[in-house]
């Protein structure tokens, strides 16, 4: 108690001196009393639809021909406030201030009014005829805050559908082509959605050798039958696009490929050096296709003829072309490739293909570290080295090392692991008929091998294993796909001292720390609604990933020796036997003006289970949570299995269990320059199955539907993120909330206190 009253006497001084330092820092860091007497500056811009709660207005904010500065943070702009702190000399200070700083986006009307006119004009496009704007501004401090009121104008349905179009052999491709994308009665009548279908169209056209033919070759005419909002529309397709008059029409007429040029370039700055001098090129034909190189080629001919998809003499096909261009992006060894089509007398478009070669090897760092109030210190480092053309046919060799170093200062208690990993990546499926991945993005197989080392100082344990599978994209990569049909693993457990070895009475742990042998597959499947590297718009995913081992070998049971527990050995070793799955979702929320702020949530459910020759899963296999990509409050492997104390069995935490739970939020907002910032929660925790468990452990440490709820963990925190545009590094401080262990709610006099926080550094979003 009198602890407790010590904590609320330091507590509050501290809070009080926060509060003082920021209201201080708030008022000098304030641009308002630079800010000439007849201006305002622009703080902020608000939209709000009156008449249409589905329609979202964040999608009208880059229509606003004023926006505000960017990088307030609790009311404060330190790169506004740098722009009035120039001394006028134009040398070093001033320089710096120049590059960052912002300068003032003083309030205009007559931006304000071009502002309405965009918003109308976009809203007209959209469909909503008529809409009404009205502009609210208001000024507080210097500061002008702007609210757009918006009404949406009425929309009109389609009513009726005529189509007029050029006599011959088109108007039949025309309608055969278009059966999945014709306009039907009832449609919304807007030109965004005419543009939408007819650039369909066009598409459809151009696919089937119509290469002169595009959008703007159709036009619309749409006549309002009466004040019921309803429409008929009529559907034209010319032979001269919107621009031209009829005198200019040319016939449209189906085009053919004709003569294809790959031009190899070992730098972009060689094609300016030779362009035009033919004869510092050699220059080859192979299967239909002609080479220009200089020097030694440096892609296999027969790789990049198999991924040319036409050849000359082939009716003319966007969607060849385009596939085209995206195999050769995907080998991932141009830093440009540029496809240029000509078209030709006699309906022949000439093909140029320009491959310029980027870097062909280079290397890649990465970084975790955490620490948490109890001393234990985490450090992971990894780094790779990659070549992308090892044997001259895009395949890929990566050579990677990690480690992960854990120790406490002033104790005498450290762990240490070491991993390096070696794979080649062959751009396409070995050992499979060819047509199997011709609708495939960017088919490959993985062969790899890996080492891994842990030392302990409960044991040490050597780790083996190596896969062989296949990787492949769908759907312009919404949909990835992983399959290894061969994974296998050695584990080999030794020096393991004889204090943890009698502490292990659970025989289901004693079976997860044993020498075994996995033979098994392992796939996983992802969806995304984006498959950018790093989305600019909201987006989802959903990730599945399992893991099967041991069933082909119980196939040969009979053949086996087995130990005096009755388990099947190979090599003097029990084989492993179990299934592992998990499914991760995430959605993130872009949103606010740009599209800065971010809400991104996560859910991770895993379940594991031995069976047949085994009986739980292999240790390295179990889950476990916590750390810089987890549960940010806690350490890693130091939460579970459901509300069990501390394990002193391990010196260092290595907490694991059969089963997984796990919920993640964050919101992730712009600050200033290079900096942002985060709030987030967290949530989780592991447990075993109830069979796995001593009958006085079951309500500890088994999941059961009536209970599991009561022993998740709960964290919150703060993050400073630095984007650095090539990589993010990331700083999280997490607070314990609820620990599932000792059964108690931490407030804010606990989240200080030793064990109660834990700060985490990494490389990336966590999620």
């Amino acid at each position: 108690m009198q602890m407790h009253k010590k904590r609320d006497i330091i507590a509050n001084p501290v809070t009080a001196a926060l509060v003082v330092m920021l209201s201080l820092l708030y008022v000098q860091c304030s641009p308002v009393k630079y800010v000439p007497e007849d201006k305002t500056i622009l703080r902020q811009n608000t939209i709000e639809v009156t008449n249409n709660t589905l329609y979202d207005p964040n999608t009208l904010y880059p229509y606003l021909k004023q926006k505000p500065n960017k990088g307030y943070t609790l009311g404060m702009n330190p790169s506004l406030y740098l722009y009035f702190k120039k001394n006028g000399k134009g040398k070093g200070w001033d320089k710096f201030v120049d590059k960052y700083s912002s300068e003032p986006e003083y309030f205009s009307s007559e931006l304000l009014e071009s502002s309405i006119s965009n918003l109308s004009s976009h809203l007209s496009y959209e469909g909503f005829y008529n809409s009404d704007i009205d502009a609210q501004v208001t000024e507080k401090s210097k500061y002008s805050y702007v609210k757009y009121l918006v009404t949406l104008g009425k929309r009109y349905s389609i009513d009726s559908v005529s189509y007029h179009l050029p006599a011959g052999t088109i108007a039949d491709d025309f309608y055969r082509l278009s059966l999945n994308t014709i306009i039907e009665k009832g449609d919304t009548l807007s030109e965004s959605n005419l543009e939408n279908v007819t650039s369909l169209y066009a598409n459809e056209l151009r696919n089937n050798g119509y290469y002169s033919i595009s959008k703007n070759h159709f036009s619309f005419i749409a006549d309002s039958l009466s004040n019921n909002f309803k429409t008929s529309l009529e559907v034209y397709l010319k032979n001269f696009t919107r621009n031209e008059s009829d005198k200019s029409g040319v016939v449209h007429k189906k085009y053919y490929f004709d003569s294809i040029n790959v031009i190899l370039l070992r730098n972009p700055e060689i094609d300016i050096a030779v362009k035009g001098d033919s004869a510092k090129y050699n220059r080859e034909n192979y299967d239909g296709i002609n080479l220009n190189y200089m020097g030694k080629i440096l892609l296999r001919k027969s790789v990049i003829a198999k991924n040319m998809l036409f050849r000359e003499g082939d009716l003319y096909s966007d969607e060849k072309a385009s596939r085209s261009y995206r195999n050769f992006s995907n080998l991932g060894l141009f830093s440009t490739v540029n496809i240029n089509l000509e078209e030709r007398d006699s309906c022949k478009v000439k093909s140029d293909i320009y491959l310029a070669s980027s870097a062909p090897q280079g290397y890649k760092l990465n970084l975790q570290a955490s620490t948490n109030s109890d001393g234990l210190i985490s450090i992971s480092p990894a780094i790779s080295y990659f070549h992308k053309n090892i044997f001259r046919g895009a395949e890929k060799l990566t050579v990677s090392a990690m480690g992960d170093f854990q120790f406490k200062a002033n104790e005498d208690v450290r762990s240490t692991e070491f991993g390096t990993n070696v794979s080649i990546d062959f751009p396409s499926f070995l050992f499979l008929p060819a047509n199997w991945q011709n609708e495939l993005i960017y088919p490959k197989t993985t062969v790899s091998l890996s080492y891994n080392y842990q030392n302990r100082p409960e044991y040490t344990r050597n780790i083996i294993s190596a896969s062989y599978g296949y990787n492949w994209s769908q759907k312009e990569n919404h949909f990835s796909f992983m399959v290894n049909p061969l994974n296998v693993r050695i584990t080999k457990i030794y020096n393991m001292s004889e204090e943890f070895y009698m502490k292990l009475k659970d025989p289901f742990l004693l079976d997860s720390y044993q020498d075994h042998f996995d033979l098994g597959l392992t796939s996983s499947f992802l969806y995304t609604t984006n498959p950018a590297v790093n989305p600019q718009t909201s987006y989802f995913y959903l990730r599945f990933n399992n893991d099967l081992s041991g069933n082909v070998m119980s196939l040969f049971n009979n053949a086996f020796d087995q130990d005096i527990f009755g388990k099947r050995l190979i090599w003097g070793s029990p084989y492993s036997q179990y299934y592992k799955g998990e499914i991760s979702l995430v959605n993130t929320i872009r949103f606010g003006a740009n599209r800065k702020q971010q809400f991104a949530a996560r859910f991770i459910t895993g379940v594991g289970v031995g069976y047949g020759n085994s009986t739980t899963l292999p240790f390295d296999k179990r889950f476990w949570i916590g750390g810089a990509y987890s549960l940010r409050g806690w350490a890693a492997r130091t939460v579970g299995p459901g509300e069990s104390q501390k394990d002193t069995t391990f010196k260092i935490p290595n907490q694991t269990g059969d089963i997984k739970l796990e919920m993640n939020a964050e919101y992730r907002f712009p600050m200033f320059w290079v900096f942002e910032g985060a709030v987030f929660a967290d949530a989780g925790n592991v447990w075993e199955w109830e069979k796995n468990c001593f009958e006085e452990e079951v309500d500890i440490k088994a999941f059961k539907f009536n209970r599991f709820y009561k022993q998740i963990a709960l964290d919150w925190g703060v993050g400073l993120r630095f984007d650095l545009k090539f990589a993010i590094l990331r700083l999280d401080l997490g607070f314990k909330v609820f620990d599932p262990a000792s059964q108690k709610w931490l407030g804010p006099d606990a989240w200080f206190a030793h064990g109660k926080n834990a700060l985490q550094f990494g490389i990336g979003y966590p999620f």
